[in-house]
């Protein structure tokens, strides 16, 4: 009988050892799966602050593109002896004439092609907003206007200015983001 206890014994001894590497190599798998799962969200949550970051900074420069256009109303132009071109504290523009009939088209809205960049002294690869602003003359009916305002139906009753102000912002880590605003200065 002990003979036979012993052989029992010496078959067993190493299968605790292998049941041991057997759970310590599925937590590792557990714990490398679940770093790869952290890394990755982190990726997205930093992701997703750029892009957020962008959002803002391209609503904002529709603000800015506000300004722009009640500054260049007020103004009747930025000053022609400059073809155009002006400086806003941080916003600088070229060419900019409201006064044309020009209607900016939102998919080409970039480092070329624009009305107004702020920061102005930021380079192409740096974080940077680029403004588009484009505007027509509309005629108002009197229907267009409360009946407070004393116009009849039908009549006309004043003339606007519609603007596209496009705001493209160029962010931290190739985020971008682009806004569309319409936009009437009632004379």
């Amino acid at each position: 009988m002990k003979l036979l206890t012993k052989t029992i014994h010496n078959e067993e001894k190493g299968s605790a050892l292998i049941i041991g590497l057997m759970i310590v190599a599925i937590l590792s798998i557990i714990a490398i799966n679940t770093i790869k799962t952290t890394n990755t969200e982190i990726q997205i949550s930093g992701n997703d602050k750029w892009q957020k970051e962008a959002y803002t900074h391209a609503d904002g420069g529709t603000h800015i593109a506000i300004q722009l256009v009640e500054l260049c109303e007020e103004r009747a132009g930025f000053d022609d002896a400059n073809m155009g071109n002006f400086v806003e504290g941080d916003i600088t523009g070229s060419a900019l004439n409201l006064y044309m009939d020009s209607v900016p088209n939102v998919l080409k809205i970039n480092d070329t092609n624009r009305s107004a960049v702020f920061p102005r002294n930021a380079l192409p690869t740096q974080p940077h907003t680029n403004i588009s602003i484009g505007s027509r003359r509309v005629t108002l009916k009197g229907d267009d206007i409360t009946a407070d305002n004393g116009y009849d139906a039908g009549k006309t009753a004043g003339t606007a200015r519609a603007y596209v102000l496009l705001s493209q912002r160029l962010g931290a880590n190739k985020a971008e983001s682009a806004v569309r605003l319409d936009y009437t200065h009632v004379f």
